[in-house]
Formats: structure tokens, sequence, C-alpha cells
């Protein structure tokens, strides 16, 4: 049996971060995030395993960009709203123009081991 180690920071702390970055601390977020397999998502979501390091310094990074990304959109959303464009009608409009961005993951980091972490 492994020895179960502990992450960084608390596993309360790092979900949070997962809910500002991914929009909720699901497997299938991480996955289509990060390119990750789902039994390495629900093991750090669990608490199973630790989280990279290279993993939490991302979600560092982009927690407080995402927390803009949403306060920015939900700005454009009430603008729109008060020049009287319904919300059905932005709703499909962002569905569809959320095509046009890709949803390829980025390229995964090479793996730390003992040597080079």
């Amino acid at each position: 049996m492994r020895e179960r180690r502990e992450n960084s920071r608390p596993l309360e702390e790092l979900e949070a971060l997962v809910v500002r970055v991914c929009g909720a601390a699901l497997p299938d977020r991480l996955v289509a995030w990060m390119g990750v397999s789902k039994r390495n998502a629900e093991r750090w979501l669990s608490g199973e395993s630790t989280y990279p390091p290279a993993v939490i310094e991302k979600l560092d990074h982009l927690a407080p960009l995402c927390d803009r990304l949403i306060d920015d959109l939900e700005d454009l959303v009430d603008e729109y709203k008060a020049e009287g464009v319904p919300e059905n009608l932005l709703r499909m409009r962002i569905r569809e123009f959320s095509k046009t961005l890709s949803d390829v993951p980025p390229p995964k980091p090479p793996p730390r081991n003992a040597d080079n972490a």
C-alpha cells in the first residue's frame, strides 16, 4: 500500500481554486481543461492523490483571471439586457460564439519525478 501524501495546501482550498477556474469541482471539468485522465482528476478531487505542483501553479495563476472574466461577462450581459436584447437571444448568441473557441486542452506538462522536481 502506498503512503498517502498531503497536498501542499488544504484540500478545501484547492477545491475552491478548481471551482474558481472551472466553474465546478467536477472531474470532467479538469479533464476538459487540462486533458488529464478522469481517474487522476477523481483522485485529486477526492484527496486520494495529491495535486501535482504544476496544476496548483496553473490554478493559482488562472483563478483571478477567471474571476475577472466572469465579472466582465456579467457586466457585458447586463449592458446588452439594458439595451433590450432578450436573455434567450443572448444565450443563443453566446452559445454560438463559444463554438468558435477551441475545445482542445493545452499540452500536458512533462512528468515530474524526484530527479527533476
